[in-house]
């Protein structure tokens, strides 16, 4: 009689974890004393980045018209598509300091600053950082999308001038998904 109800015990035990693995649920997202405790909100820029917000906002509308707009840390992702994951993933996590777009969306420039702590510390990060640069500088160069890079000592002047050599890519349509 204990041999059966031991058997019944592991059999019921056995139909329930086949339930639940086959309702197809997953577990669910939890809200976590890690989560409620671990966050501070920190600025978007740094001092150097929003000197040069300031002075993009003055130069942008009168170079790319008074509806363009800059945009701060922006994913690649969001404006580049890749022919394959790969070279997606190659720039997905990667961020412009900078885009410049018109009302529609439409991506006109990329903008990255090269502040003074761009190249980081000591020879790996400056080499990783240079990795980054290129990587950028290729993905746009193939998707069309002029990139400026923006020394870390500037001026409105330079920045000016700098912006009024770009030609912006014209007829871009707007992504259909991935």
């Amino acid at each position: 009689m204990e041999i059966l109800f031991i058997c019944a015990a592991v059999i019921l035990v056995a139909v329930v974890i086949i339930a639940k693995l086959s309702s197809g649920s997953t577990p669910r997202e939890t809200v976590g004393k890690d989560v409620e405790d671990s966050f501070t909100a920190v600025s978007l820029l740094n001092q150097s980045e929003a000197r040069l917000l300031v002075v993009l906002d003055t130069v942008v509308g009168p170079i790319f018209g008074p509806k363009a707009r800059v945009f701060a840390q922006v994913s690649y992702g969001e404006f580049l598509k890749g022919s394959s994951r790969s070279a997606f993933a190659k720039v997905n996590q990667k961020r412009a300091d900078f885009v410049v777009a018109d009302a529609a969306g439409t991506v006109l420039c990329v903008i990255e600053y090269q502040g003074a702590g761009h190249y980081g510390r000591g020879p790996a990060a400056r080499e990783k950082a240079e990795m980054s640069d290129k990587v950028k500088r290729t993905a746009l160069k193939s998707a069309g999308v002029p990139m400026v890079e923006v020394p870390a000592k500037f001026t409105v002047e330079s920045v000016r001038g700098q912006l009024q050599g770009v030609r912006p890519l014209q007829g871009v349509r707007p992504l259909q998904g991935m």
